[in-house]
């Protein structure tokens, strides 16, 4: 009776074996074969929703370890001018760690609205998904890797200031989930065009301004559904007024107009578009 308990023992232990042997190889994961934890790591192609964003987890669903801030840890870089995105432009990205002896990450960008906002290109030992109306691009190799790096192409429209959303895992590479240290962070990705669009109810006008830096001048972008005079005012904070431009009487149409200005002083200043009896005012940052 011994014998055939051990038996049938023995078959349940090289059933369980191959079983797992098969689950690992098809799911390209390792897997913590502890009976009281059950939680699987991914050392390539981790699993979407993993980023921390609005409505999501992060790598901890997978790792057994401690959850940190990114903060001074992962270092993410984007090379777009002040951090700042034009529509349909192709920029390079990168997120690492100064150590590891495997690392992994997941990211994915949002705008305010916490919708997908452009499309990544995948880099080296990184690849994409797409997940619940959300594209995330996560590690594809873990080993020995501190810097992964891949592009992302901007939405082909303006969307505002967008956020990455990212979760970072240093593995001590113990073979197990445990011991490992969840960073968790955001970058911000800047709108090009800062200003928002503001209605003005009176005349049913949309005007945006902003600073272009490249040409330093002031960009001023407006749409009149009815005929308008207008004047922009530059002032400091203090209220001192610094340039004064009648651009006179305006028909019906979208306009674009370039104001040339001697400002070229670093700071805060006000930009007051004076439409018939109302005014729009803008603050505008110099760097």
């Amino acid at each position: 009776m011994t014998g055939k308990i051990k038996n049938i023992f023995g078959l349940l232990c090289l059933s369980t074996f191959t079983l797992y042997s098969f689950y690992e190889k098809e799911s390209n994961t390792v897997v913590d074969f502890n009976p009281s934890v059950h939680i699987q790591n991914f050392s390539s192609n981790p699993p979407t929703g993993k980023t921390g964003a609005p409505n999501e987890s992060t790598c901890i669903d997978c790792h057994n370890g401690s959850v940190l801030s990114a903060i001074g840890v992962v270092d993410v870089s984007f090379s777009g001018l002040n951090n700042s995105y034009v529509p349909g432009q192709l920029y390079n990205l990168e997120v690492s760690v100064a150590s590891g002896a495997k690392n992994g990450f997941e990211m994915t960008i949002l705008d305010n609205n916490v919708q997908k906002a452009g499309d990544f290109v995948n880099g080296a030992n990184t690849s994409t998904a797409l997940a619940g109306g959300r594209e995330y691009i996560r590690h594809s190799s873990s080993n020995g890797i501190t810097s992964f790096q891949f592009q992302w192409t901007a939405p082909a429209t303006e969307q505002g200031d967008l956020r990455a959303y990212f979760s970072f895992n240093k593995s001590n590479s113990s073979s197990s989930t445990s011991g490992d240290k969840i960073y968790v962070g955001s970058y911000d990705i800047l709108s090009s065009v800062p200003a928002s669009v503001v209605s003005l109810a009176e005349n049913n006008t949309k005007v945006n301004v902003f600073w272009d830096d490249l040409h330093q001048n002031i960009q001023l972008n407006y749409q009149l559904n009815e005929s308008a005079k207008l004047q922009v005012n530059v002032q400091s904070l203090n209220g001192k007024l610094i340039q004064s431009t009648t651009l006179g009487l305006k028909e019906p149409g979208q306009y674009q107009e370039v104001l040339a200005t001697n400002i070229h002083k670093k700071g805060l200043y006000i930009v007051s578009v004076f439409v018939n009896n109302s005014v729009f005012n803008q603050k505008l940052m110099l760097n």
